[in-house]
């Protein structure tokens, strides 16, 4: 007789257990610890089962992160991939890995896992949700105590728990020290499908409230689960400003589409929370569209732009209206439309000027000047640039008066090579 159990189903009241436990059976019994296949087992399965020769090594990577290597949970993913038509046996066609980050789990898997879930003590539930939310990179013993709000040892202990139930996975990190994350992406889907929405709510205030206390993120992606997590807990403002924060931060870095990415997740928060003030929105707008003129999307530039200078004028807010003349004046100037460029530019200067604002009254001065030497007309780009100088070192601007001096040598300079030329 050949019978198989999982060492989590087994309790002390089970009859199993007395079976295994009763030292004065009358029977021989061998018991054989089965572990899941490893991954090039898995390949093998996976082959055998779709008669593809060549498994990609993504997607065979993935059905192991999935499955475990569990042989039930291989053979019912990749069944019901060929159901869905995701995967064709015998065909030449490699799997996707994208099938497998886009079909829901197979029934009988769901089933087995919601059971594995349902049999779990509450504080081991509690720990689990947690590094659901927490998840999916591994997290530190201390982050999950700190947001379940349980001791550290008693925390430690149930995720111990959990890796011996083969739900969670202890790693080590760069620097050594113990973490934990889900066994199956698929677990933590399960973990929080039966989660009351004010406990899920809870765990990600807790987790925003965790993350303010151990400092200014210093990454993009830590920003962006600050700004997750914030979302979740029903604090838009947060999470606003934590979106913000990664944009500046990738367009510090040059990395321009993950700016834009991070503005529009501020923007749109923005615009569906009534307390967002209308400079904050132009910040983003102004933001979002230097970002986007950097990647040579200009027309969605010149649209940030446009919107900054709308808002302005809604709101009445003339020193942010100036600065969005300067945005359009220096996006048109780049892309060769000076009478726009100008236009703008002398807008910037006379607002400005009427507010008081000599930092954009330099800048427009320096780009009329620039613009006029690309046009021809270098006395009065001249002009425009001793005008700036004098301006910017009046008002104690020096990095405005150090760029306007390089405006007016390079004016100089091309002045002098079309002297050159024509001699």
């Amino acid at each position: 007789l050949i019978g198989t159990y999982q060492g989590d189903q087994v309790s002390r009241s089970s009859p199993l257990f007395r079976l295994l436990a009763d030292p004065g059976r009358d029977f021989a019994l061998e018991e054989i610890a089965l572990g899941g296949l490893g991954v090039e087992d898995t390949r093998s399965m996976v082959r055998a089962m779709t008669g593809i020769g060549k498994i990609d090594d993504g997607f065979n990577s993935r059905v192991y992160e999935e499955t475990r290597g569990n042989p039930l949970h291989i053979a019912e993913l990749i069944a019901h991939l060929a159901e869905e038509g995701l995967l064709e046996p015998g065909g030449e066609r490699h799997p996707d890995v994208e099938a497998l980050n886009d079909t829901p789990l197979p029934g009988k898997i769901r089933s087995l896992l919601e059971c594995r879930l349902d049999r779990l003590e509450d504080d081991a539930a509690l720990v689990l949700r947690t590094v659901a939310v927490l998840g999916p990179e591994a997290v530190e013993a201390e982050t999950v105590s700190a947001v379940s709000g349980m001791r550290w040892e008693a925390a430690v202990a149930r995720m111990l728990d959990l890796r011996s139930d083969g739900i969670l996975i202890r790693e080590l990190d760069h620097a050594g020290s113990p973490v934990y994350r889900l066994s199956r992406p698929a677990l933590g889907e399960l973990a929080l499908s039966g989660c009351a929405d004010d406990e899920l709510k809870q765990i990600h205030r807790a987790a925003v409230s965790f993350l303010d206390r151990k400092g200014i993120p210093r990454t993009y992606n830590a920003w962006a689960a600050f700004a997750s997590h914030a979302v979740s807990a029903g604090l838009p403002g947060r999470a606003i400003e934590a979106w913000s924060m990664a944009g500046d931060l990738a367009s510090r870095l040059f990395a321009n589409r993950d700016a834009i990415d991070a503005y529009s997740q501020a923007l749109d928060l923005a615009r569906g929370d009534r307390s967002s003030s209308g400079t904050l929105m132009c910040g983003l707008f102004s933001r979002r569209g230097r970002s986007r003129s950097r990647t040579g999307e200009f027309g969605l530039a010149e649209e940030d732009f446009r919107w900054m200078l709308a808002r302005a004028e809604k709101d009445g807010e003339e020193g942010i209206k100036a600065r969005a003349h300067l945005l359009l004046g220096g996006l048109f100037e780049d892309r060769s439309r000076y009478d726009q460029a100008q236009e703008n530019l002398e807008l910037t200067l006379e607002i400005a000027g009427r507010l008081d604002l000599p930092d954009l009254s330099a800048q427009a001065m320096i780009a009329l000047g620039r613009i006029d030497g690309v046009l021809g007309d270098v006395d009065r780009g001249r002009e425009h640039m001793d005008r700036a100088v004098r301006f910017a070192a009046g008002h104690q601007l020096p990095d405005r008066q150090v760029s306007a001096l390089l405006a007016l040598g390079a004016l100089e300079r091309d002045q002098g090579d079309s002297v050159a030329l024509s001699l």
